[in-house]
């Protein structure tokens, strides 16, 4: 578990994945709150189409991997909770 996993932290080299950088809070969590947060970004902000992105994830796991919905769905809710609560201070409205 990263705690800030976005498309930011990986390599792509002839369009496949081919690194994963940036791992200062790695730590034991649940793998899914990874997912969740690069889902929010690259799916629901970005343009990334959500099936094809949850298949890609089951694809590079070997297929061993599955995501429940309900289960992404949770993590989303924490991650955006967890946004909001740091985000006024960064970008204060005016």
């Amino acid at each position: 578990m990263h705690g800030d996993f976005s498309a930011r932290n990986i390599l792509v080299s002839h369009g496949e994945i081919s690194g994963i950088v940036d791992f200062e809070r790695s730590g034991r969590g649940c793998p899914v709150h990874d997912l969740a947060s690069v889902y929010l970004h690259e799916v629901l902000l970005g343009e990334m189409d959500g099936s094809r992105f949850l298949t890609g994830y089951a694809a590079a796991c070997g297929a061993r991997e599955t995501v429940d919905d309900r289960h992404l769905r949770r993590h989303l809710r924490e991650y955006v909770c967890w946004v909001l609560s740091w985000a006024p201070a960064v970008w204060p409205c005016r």
